[in-house]
């Protein structure tokens, strides 16, 4: 018997369309056009029937897995078209993926660790002058007129208090060298970083989050080091800066503005970090609706072998060929200062109320077949 799980409220109805995005970035032959059997439409719904039914249980759940009956689906399946087969198979990944908003207290240990250079956490300790801290990380659990998820804070100091020198004058113990954070640039704003434990490669990956309205990065990124290079793909990075406060060289609209983000992808050469061996310009891309930071959203990246697409809200925006990006990655969540890419930085007093939260209500993680 084919059992019906229902929809969480954070999930649309399904849409049976051919969506003329799947066309433009490849996944769909132009000559295809958007009509739709009538005997297709009830296969694709048979389909997604079955793919409700929970796969087989991965070994050793945690607690962020706890109640969580179905697996659920993902938002890029919004499109039933003559891929649908493939997507189809996707496989959930229980033990790769997070429902933050069903626990409380620090990140599962088993999935996450927390950047912070005092306990020789994270290979990064923040980009100047904000410093990540284990403080600035926690998990709320969900419950009425509070939503849950993963809280990424940043706060300020004042210069030359006793609460300063204790978070940026003691010296890094696991450096070669130990010198205070101070030293290397960072001094008044401690911001968080949490980092996969386990690598991943191919999939497709989900969150559903909401930005701080403040002008630190929001990010949510792929990246890993192998021999001398870097490779890294930004799903999305965010910060509530206008136009004319942001001082970015090369793009007019710069892509910290608040009612826009931006995606990258690249190779960086280690031995040169200025040098990129692969950067592709993907582009601002724009929301109409007001400040990304005023509402919820759901950003998603479908990783493949031939191809590498973008989702915001469950509708792709753009995609590259896959040329480079074929080592395993670790997914990574942060907020960052970044004087180079606008030159501002918020008020110390600003990062006192709770909206100046990253909030991350999930992460999710599907497999994808080796044929896709």
């Amino acid at each position: 018997m084919i059992r019906s799980a229902p929809l969480s409220d954070e999930l649309e109805p399904l849409q049976f369309t051919i969506s003329h995005d799947f066309i433009s970035l490849g996944f769909i032959p132009a000559e295809t056009g958007i009509a739709m059997p009538r005997q297709v439409l009830i296969l694709c719904s048979l389909a997604l029937t079955a793919y409700a039914m929970p796969p087989t249980p991965e070994t050793n759940a945690t607690r962020s897995q706890v109640h969580q009956p179905w697996p659920p689906r993902p938002r890029c399946l919004n499109y039933c078209h003559e891929y649908v087969w493939q997507c189809l198979r996707f496989r959930y990944r229980p033990m790769l993926s997070d429902n933050f908003y069903m626990y409380e207290g620090y990140p599962d240990s088993n999935k996450w660790e927390l950047h912070d250079p005092h306990n020789c956490i994270g290979r990064w300790a923040g980009r100047q002058p904000g410093l990540f801290i284990r403080n600035n990380i926690w998990v709320q659990r969900e419950r009425e007129g509070k939503f849950g998820g993963l809280l990424i804070s940043a706060n300020g100091y004042e210069m030359n208090t006793s609460e300063h020198h204790h978070i940026f004058g003691k010296a890094i113990p696991c450096l070669k060298d130990p010198k205070p954070p101070m030293w290397y640039g960072y001094r008044v704003f401690t911001t968080g970083m949490i980092s996969g434990r386990r690598l991943v490669k191919y999939g497709y990956f989900e969150v559903k989050a909401k930005t701080m309205p403040t002008q630190l990065v929001n990010s949510f990124w792929l990246s890993q080091d192998h021999g001398n290079v870097r490779s890294e793909i930004d799903v999305f990075e965010n910060a509530h800066v206008s136009a004319d406060e942001s001082k970015e060289k090369f793009d007019s609209k710069s892509y910290t503005v608040g009612n826009a983000f931006s995606s990258n992808i690249s190779v960086v050469d280690l031995e040169d970090p200025r040098k990129y061996f692969v950067k592709p310009k993907l582009g601002l891309h724009q929301f109409n609706g007001g400040a990304i930071s005023d509402e919820w959203h759901t950003y998603g990246l479908l990783w493949t072998k031939k191809r590498i697409v973008w989702f915001f809200n469950g509708h792709p925006y753009t995609s590259i060929d896959n040329t480079h990006w074929h080592y395993p990655l670790r997914v990574r969540f942060d907020v960052e200062t970044n004087l180079k890419w606008h030159g501002v930085v918020p008020e110390p007093k600003e990062l006192v109320n709770d909206t100046m939260q990253f909030i991350v209500h999930y992460f999710r993680a599907w497999a994808v077949p080796n044929d896709y």
